[in-house]
């Protein structure tokens, strides 16, 4: 079972690693050919709706501020690794993948007056040459990956240990699954206000979908989907700290003489981008077919 259990951590590790190689690349060849700039929409954004992506953005930085001053703290106060930490690391490590729901067709769009730079997907090896570049909101999403997904983490952690509790049989089970839930519903929550306050938009999706064909739909197996996504580091840390007993604040995934700190970093960032990745993926399969006409703050490029 150990042999097993280091062959699994030390793989996610390497992929971890390809996964730091290829976000390096893509951010370094963007940055270094001048392709940074920022798209901007033909027309005015409203007043109102400009002050509401400024808020958004405000509440990213303070958010990310706080998380990271106490992510620090923390970690000089534990002396190891911690699960805030390690999380915060390995979220920031897959924002670089965060565009690629528009590899096949732009589907999804942000607001075009978020600070955006246009985005580094066409410097990545496998992408097409006739992806339309999204105005990725840096301040906005960038901080989320940052603070907000790394806080999730913690608090569905802390949510299905709190569960395990109170269900009658503390079965495994039913408490990730409970935990599961709460987040598919905190990202309606999420999603559906940011939708309302036009800070983004699904411009194409498939599937079941919520306000088809509006200006304001929906498409619920990415709400599902992502909420694997954003779900599977909490529920990860609960196994390993309280269903499993791995009670170190570092996390204990193996035995031997393994060089603890850079490998479980290396794994955790292995294991989101490659859970990441799934979403992806999904995403671009099925999201093909109701369209919705967006003003051009929101519209695709040329749309």
């Amino acid at each position: 079972m150990a042999s097993r259990t280091r062959a699994l951590v030390g793989g996610l590790a390497i992929f971890g690693a390809v996964v730091v190689a290829v976000q390096a690349w893509g951010y370094g060849s963007w940055l270094l050919t001048g392709d940074p700039a920022p798209i901007s929409s033909p027309s005015p954004v409203p007043a109102e709706i400009r002050a509401a992506v400024r808020m958004a953005e405000l509440t990213s930085v303070a958010g990310a501020t706080v998380w990271l001053v106490y992510v620090v703290w923390a970690w000089r106060r534990a002396g190891n690794l911690t699960w805030p930490a390690l999380w915060t690391i390995a979220w920031a490590c897959t924002f670089w993948q965060e565009p690629l729901v528009n590899a096949r067709n732009h589907t999804f769009s942000f607001n075009k007056a978020f600070h955006n730079l246009g985005d580094w997907t066409t410097h990545l090896p496998f992408v097409p040459a006739s992806y339309s570049p999204l105005p990725e909101a840096l301040v906005l999403e960038g901080l989320v990956f940052v603070y907000l997904l790394p806080l999730l983490a913690i608090a569905v952690a802390a949510y299905a240990r709190v569960v395990r509790r109170l269900l009658p049989f503390r079965s495994v089970v039913p408490t990730v699954l409970v935990a599961y839930v709460s987040v598919v519903v905190f990202d309606l929550a999420f999603e559906l206000q940011g939708i309302h306050q036009s800070l983004l938009r699904y411009v194409e999706v498939g599937g079941p979908v919520l306000n088809a064909g509006q200006p304001e739909q929906w498409p619920i197996l990415e709400g599902l989907g992502i909420s694997v996504a954003w779900a599977f580091p909490g529920i990860l840390t609960f196994l390993l700290r309280d269903h499993w007993r791995v009670q170190d604040a570092r996390p204990s995934w193996w035995t031997g003489s393994w060089r603890p700190t850079p490998v479980t970093i290396l794994a955790a960032i292995g294991a989101t981008n490659l859970v990441f990745g799934l979403y992806n993926a999904t995403y671009i399969a099925v999201m093909d077919g109701t369209i919705s006409h967006q003003p051009a703050w929101l519209a695709p490029i040329g749309g």
